[in-house]
């Protein structure tokens, strides 16, 4: 699996390089935060409506290749205000606070843990859970003016 960190979502890649046809349960999928707390899993074309719905599994054949998304379902919201209305999907990580030094206070907390994705995939009826781990070796602040 090759993957792409992005600030609300994992982008990835899966080659499947078996000789059968397999199929991600993502159902039964989770995304496991810096704190360890499991948490459901959401991928892409899933309608935000649909969140809190079971998710169809994903088929990929033999010799082919999908390219997905992932995020945690909590991390959708709906915002109905004055001057917006949508849905919004907040980041994996904190990105804000108050002031940069604390930000960069909060981003110190990070560095050292562990996110993980756990992907059960399905082969000839037998399901095996995959664990990705993505390890926080370090953590870019921009700079804002407070």
């Amino acid at each position: 699996m090759t993957n792409i960190p992005k600030t609300t979502h994992f982008g990835f890649v899966l080659e499947n390089k078996s000789e059968n046809t397999i199929k991600i349960i993502w159902d039964e999928a989770i995304f496991i935060d810096a704190e360890e707390f499991s948490r459901k899993i959401v991928h892409s074309g899933i309608k935000y409506n649909d969140i809190n719905n079971s998710q169809i599994p994903t088929v990929i054949a033999k010799d082919s290749k999908l390219r997905d998304a992932v995020f945690p379902s909590d991390n959708i919201y709906y915002v109905n205000s004055k001057y917006y209305s949508g849905w919004k999907n907040t980041v994996l990580l904190p990105n804000t606070s108050s002031s940069q030094e604390k930000l960069i206070k909060l981003s110190q907390n990070y560095i050292g843990k562990t996110i993980k994705i756990l992907l059960p995939i399905q082969t000839q009826g037998v399901v095996n859970e995959y664990i990705f781990y993505f390890n926080i070796d370090d953590f870019k602040v921009n700079s804002y003016s407070f």
